[in-house]
């Protein structure tokens, strides 16, 4: 998953059409592992403490974007 993210990133990086939004980190604990509290019991679906940190993580990237195109709209 490291690998596909870091080739991800820099695609993105290298290409004006594209974000990369990382939402893995924030999901990852101290010891690299993923945090345990954010799962429901089968450790593959997440619960409502992992959805926010992706809203958390998404949102301001694409208010960000949201905004350019409604400055462009007004004018």
């Amino acid at each position: 998953m490291s690998a596909t993210n870091a080739m991800l990133a820099d695609r993105a990086a290298n290409d004006a059409r594209l974000t990369f939004i990382d939402v893995a980190t924030p999901m990852l604990g101290e010891d690299g592992k993923p945090l345990a509290e954010i799962f429901v019991a089968d450790n593959l679906h997440m619960n409502g403490a992992g959805y926010d940190i992706w809203r958390d993580a998404v949102r301001p990237i694409l208010v960000k974007a949201e905004r350019s195109h409604e400055v462009m709209a007004a004018d």
